[in-house]
């Protein structure tokens, strides 16, 4: 199945049209939402307390983007060829004390990714420095 199939599948499925285009998470989104109708979902007190959990559980993350070329065996995976251009994100998570709770890898394929962004209000400790053009 193609991922524009995919994503068809998935639209029918969820309701919505998906935030990514990257198969191995439409496939998990698509296997996750029948599961759920199949067994039922997580009651409504099991989604507030993972709610709780997660907002007590990570504090801070450090998120590094940067274009890579792909390694030989970084290409084999991502079925494009070696030294292709790819976006690289590194993600820490941090608890309240500083001690990391994950760490994370993630190679998007410079060919098929796109980015799209929404920033909101910013608010920041000390204001923003700097000249305007």
């Amino acid at each position: 199945m193609t991922v524009g199939q995919l994503a068809k599948v998935y639209e029918e499925i969820v309701g919505e049209p998906p935030r990514s285009r990257h198969k191995a998470y439409l496939i998990r989104r698509v296997a996750w939402r029948l599961q759920a109708r199949a067994e039922g979902d997580l009651s409504e007190r099991a989604r507030r307390r993972a709610v709780e959990l997660a907002d007590d559980a990570q504090v801070r993350l450090n998120e590094v983007i940067r274009a890579v070329l792909l390694s030989a065996s970084e290409a084999k995976h991502l079925q494009t060829t070696a030294k292709s251009p790819a976006l690289e994100v590194v993600s820490i998570g941090y608890l309240e004390d500083d001690s990391p709770l994950w760490w994370e890898r993630t190679l998007y394929r410079g060919d098929q990714y796109e980015f799209h962004s929404r920033l909101g209000p910013i608010q920041s400790a000390t204001p923003a420095r700097g000249k305007l053009r």
